[in-house]
């Protein structure tokens, strides 16, 4: 019997149970039951404690504490944390040790006669009886520590045992997640929204213990992110008592007491003076108990407060932090500090709208009304008035230069250029730079002038800080919202020469999964009309339009004459009585014979010759440059005019000279074949009534092959036609064919020349000749008539 009695007292029963509750344990797991993966993996807990395995039995203890203290089951929680007590005692973790003694002094148990109804007494477990007298009790004990008061705490065999020494002081933080805030709460509220820099503003620190019994606090010492203002708060009988000199120190208060009452608010109220610009917040509230204790408890905002989780549940009288009820709801930590009274004023100035392309000046004007400026500096910067942010030029690193969308140029008031900064949209969206101000005496201005040069249309903020050294350092800040748009919108289109036209077999196969659409025939003069738009709300000056050819040996790009179209259109049949005159003639337009104002939405066409001389099937042909300013006499004159609709364009700063923009956009590609077919219409400019002319057909055959042409005539009610009227002809290689017809006009004015049909039997293709190559203007009886530049070789000067 006594062999199984010792083979019995060897027999290691806790881990056996540790073994089976580990097996429940993976089971509840696996059946997702969290409570009781938490119930098994406390009674674990407590084996491992019997076995003497503390680490084990912490780690367990902890992870079952958080989520009784979630749930607020606070029976459970008691018994939890007094293991966890112990356990810290076991392995010497003094900080640990005090901080389950804390927590288990502030949970809510307000008596002893509740217990009547519990019938969870565990008193065989560490935290010993679940009542009031045991709260009070561990409260004095660890108070006791923290004062240095209690003696040395026993800790495990063999060891040391655990007290608070100089060498090792207890540093206590509780944030807003800690479940120490019911050991002390601390609520701040400025009794002020906005303060000026150097004035004194109050507020009230509200303290809160939910401990058993008063505690009493050394010293409050109340911290700020501006250090100046952070001072000490002792009280008035512990100053006595350590006979300090009555010279007062700015940075320590005194109050009559520092005693905290159970669940009663401590309402205290200070002053402080703001003495940094920006913001004032107060960041914690550090209580000292003891010589070498100190708890930091973080502030709060009334405004933002929350209920204890194991409290907000308790029948109790619940107060607010501060007396008066709008700070207890609204109060706040943080408190605005501005500037003092600027005796310096920025002004910046713009003259409505930049457009894109162009040197937009912005002028910036300091006056010094109050004081002299010294050691003066302005950073300029400009971003997206999207995204809204500002860096100081001196903390954004340079980049390479990139496609970028707006670009600053810095210039001196005597026109010195101090700095070009550009950055990458994608990347920083927004340009800046940082210019030295010189001194600047009281009574006195200075001046300068910023150029914002937009690449892409966008509504972009300029942000300008003055910076200068007075009394103290002073900044400044000015910000200018601006809008970059587009001056002038450019369109082309091609045209065929006058009356001659070329079967292209690429429009005949009509290639859908080609992206050009513009096809060119070979070694022919094509036209280009090029049509700019007045896409600004300002009278523009335009100087020239040019096309820099891309080629000049593979397509040649020559200017021939200008039409202006005003706000409207110009028609089709103006554009195509332009024929190429010879190159000698025809001379180019220049900025010293040529300029031309377009209003709002007016536009302008300039006409070139397109000769391309290879084929292609993506030829480039150039760049259009359209060199425009603005012309500020008619931007004067305009803005009186429509006041009402256009006053923000009345200029605050004047653009004595406004610079010369260029403002480029690429000609698209073009595919450029050999026609195989070139037809040619020849009749007269004009013609009389019943006098007769001949009408003729010139079809060139520009192949090495034998082409046949099928043409039939369609007879017109507004001429009587001699001719044939369909047949089918044989053209040889290189060679050509004539069609005449004679025709009497039988009615007067703008009259439809008959139509002749020709369709090439080896392409299956017909020749379409826009219909105002075929009209005709026939003049009721003879004209005076001389020569002109425009219509072929006649202009009318005088009609009867």
């Amino acid at each position: 019997m006594g062999h199984f009695i010792a083979e019995e007292k060897m027999f290691q029963h806790s881990r056996a149970v540790i073994d089976l509750l580990m097996k429940a344990y993976e089971q509840y797991k696996l059946a997702k039951s969290g409570r009781m993966v938490y119930c098994i993996g406390s009674e674990m807990g407590q084996e491992y404690f019997a076995a003497r395995e503390y680490v084990n039995a912490k780690r367990l203890f902890e992870s079952v504490a958080g989520l009784y203290r979630q749930e607020a089951w606070v029976t459970l929680l008691w018994v939890c944390l007094g293991y966890l007590k112990e356990c810290a005692r076991k392995l010497s973790l003094l900080k640990e040790y005090i901080e389950y003694s804390l927590e288990m002094a502030a949970l809510p148990i307000l008596s002893d006669l509740e217990l009547e109804a519990n019938t969870f007494q565990n008193e065989d477990a560490p935290a010993g009886p679940f009542s009031y007298s045991q709260r009070a009790k561990i409260h004095k004990e660890v108070i006791g520590i923290l004062q240095g008061t209690t003696s040395d705490i026993p800790a495990q065999e063999g060891m040391s045992c655990l007290s608070v020494t100089e060498s090792g002081p207890i540093f206590l933080e509780i944030d807003l997640v800690s479940p120490l805030r019911a050991v002390l709460l601390a609520y701040v509220a400025f009794h002020e929204q906005v303060v000026k820099t150097g004035g004194m503003t109050s507020f009230t620190l509200s303290l809160l213990t939910h401990l058993p019994l008063p505690m009493e606090i050394n010293e409050l010492e109340i911290q700020f992110n501006q250090l100046p203002c952070n001072f000490l708060v002792i009280s008035e009988k512990r100053q006595a008592s350590a006979n300090t000199p009555e010279t007062r120190n700015p940075r320590i208060q005194t109050v009559p007491d520092l005693e905290l009452e159970p669940n009663k608010w401590k309402r205290l109220s200070f002053n402080v003076n703001a003495g940094l610009s920006g913001k004032l917040e107060c960041l914690s509230v550090i209580a000292r108990i003891g010589q070498h204790s100190t708890i930091c408890c973080r502030a709060e905002s009334p405004a933002s407060r929350e209920d204890l989780p194991l409290w907000k549940f308790e029948d109790r009288l619940e107060t607010l932090p501060m007396r008066d009820g709008s700070l207890a709801l609204f109060g706040q930590k943080v408190i605005q500090v501005e500037d003092p009274e600027p005796l310096v004023d920025v002004v910046l100035s713009a003259s409505g709208p930049g457009f894109v392309g162009e040197l937009f000046p912005v002028s910036v004007l300091v006056n010094s009304n109050g004081h002299a400026i010294h050691a003066g500096e302005l950073k300029i910067n400009i971003v997206d008035s999207k995204v809204g942010s500002m860096e100081s030029p001196r903390e954004t690193a340079s980049t390479s230069l990139q496609p970028y969308h707006v670009e600053l140029l810095i210039v001196q008031s005597n026109g010195e250029q101090l700095e070009r900064v550009t950055r990458d949209e994608e990347n920083f969206q927004r340009c800046s730079g940082i210019l030295a101000v010189p001194f600047i005496d009281v009574g006195t201005s200075w001046s300068t002038q910023l150029f914002i040069k937009w690449h892409k249309p966008k509504v972009v903020t300029l942000f300008v800080s003055l910076g200068y050294q007075a009394s103290q350092k002073i900044h400044l800040h000015k910000s200018l919202q601006l809008e970059g748009k587009i001056p002038i919108t450019v369109s082309h289109r091609y045209m065929t020469p006058f009356r001659r036209d070329s079967l292209l077999l690429e429009n005949v196969k009509k290639k859908l999964s080609s992206d050009i659409d513009v096809s060119l025939a070979l070694n022919e003069a094509n036209v280009l009309v090029v049509t700019a738009r007045n896409f600004a709300e300002v009278p523009l000056r335009l100087i020239s339009i040019t096309v820099e050819e891309e080629d000049g040996s593979s397509c040649s790009v020559r200017q021939a004459r200008e039409i202006y179209a005003g706000s409207l259109s110009v028609a089709t049949a103006d554009l195509e009585h332009y024929q190429a005159e010879p190159e000698a003639e025809r001379g180019s337009i220049t900025e010293s014979d040529f300029s031309f104002l377009l209003m709002p939405n007016e536009a302008y066409r300039q006409i070139f010759s397109v000769r391309p001389s290879v084929a292609s099937s993506a030829l480039g042909v150039g760049t259009v440059c359209i060199r425009w300013k603005r012309d500020m006499e008619s931007m004067k004159f305009f803005s009186q005019e429509k006041a009402r609709d256009v006053s923000h364009f009345q200029p605050s700063v004047t653009i004595n000279s406004p610079t010369v923009t260029t403002t480029q956009v690429k000609l698209s590609p073009v595919r450029v074949e050999k026609p195989p077919l070139v037809v040619s219409l020849e009749c007269p400019s004009h013609a009389l009534f019943g006098a007769p002319f001949t009408l003729a057909l010139k079809i060139q055959n520009e192949t090495t092959c034998l082409q046949e042409v099928r043409f039939s005539l369609v007879d017109s009610q507004s001429f009587l036609v001699s001719g044939a009227h369909s047949d089918t002809i044989s053209i040889l290689p290189y060679s050509s064919h004539i069609l005449s017809y004679k025709l009497v006009p039988l009615a007067s004015g703008l009259l439809q020349l008959p139509q002749v049909i020709l369709t090439a039997t080896r392409y299956s293709a017909s020749f379409h000749p826009p219909p105002a190559s075929t009209q005709l203007f026939v003049f009721p009886s003879n004209p005076h008539l001389k020569s002109g530049p425009f219509t072929s070789g006649l202009t009318i000067v005088n009609s009867r």
